[in-house]
C-alpha cells in the first residue's frame, strides 16, 4: 500500500514507511485518513493544486470536495522504492543493484548480448515490457547506448556499447 508524506506543501509517496513526518506533517494512507487529517479546505485545495490539479470553483469553500480532488491527484504519484534508494548517491545512475532493471543490465554489458525473449525469461517480464525498458529507461533515462544485431535466422541480440 503506498503511503503519502504531507510535509508543509510537499507531498511524496512511498512504497515503504517513510519515517516520521516532521512536526505538522502527516502520513495518509487512505482517502479516510485524508479527511481527518487537521488542515482547512484552503490548505488542501493548495497541496492540490501544487500537484497539478485543476481546481474547480468553488472548491476552497467544500472541504469534502477539496479531500475527493486532492486523493485523486495523489494517487496519480508514483511511490518510490523506499529503502536506500533516497540515500543513493545521485552521481552514480543507474538501476538498484539486485532490482529487475539491473538484471537487464547485467545481461546487456555481456560479450554476447541477449534476445528480448531471454530478457523476458530471466526478468519475469513480457516481451513488450523489455523493449519498454531498453528503450525508456536504458536509452532514455540512463543515457545507455544500446545495439540491436541480427546474424541469419537467429533472434535479434541486443547489447550495450561501450
Amino acid at each position: 500500500m503506498t503511503i503519502y508524506r504531507i510535509d508543509g506543501t510537499a507531498i511524496t509517496a512511498h512504497a515503504r514507511h517513510p519515517g516520521e513526518p516532521p512536526e505538522g506533517g502527516f502520513l495518509i494512507r487512505t482517502r479516510a485518513e485524508l479527511g481527518r487529517i487537521d488542515l482547512p479546505a484552503k490548505a488542501l485545495i493548495e497541496l492540490w493544486r501544487g500537484l497539478g490539479g485543476e481546481v474547480p470553483k468553488g472548491a476552497t469553500k467544500d472541504r469534502a470536495l477539496a479531500v475527493k480532488g486532492l486523493w485523486a491527484a495523489m494517487k496519480t504519484l508514483a511511490p518510490d522504492a523506499g529503502g536506500d534508494r533516497d540515500q543513493a548517491d545521485p552521481a552514480q545512475p543507474g538501476p538498484r543493484p539486485g532490482s529487475k532493471l539491473a538484471i537487464l543490465v547485467a545481461r546487456l554489458r555481456t560479450e554476447e548480448g541477449a534476445t528480448i525473449a531471454g530478457l523476458a525469461k530471466a526478468t519475469g517480464w513480457q516481451e513488450h515490457t523489455v523493449r519498454g525498458a531498453i528503450s525508456a529507461a536504458l536509452k532514455k533515462r540512463l543515457g545507455l547506448t544500446v545495439t540491436s544485431s541480427r546474424s541469419g535466422t537467429e533472434d535479434r541480440c541486443y547489447r550495450i556499447a561501450g
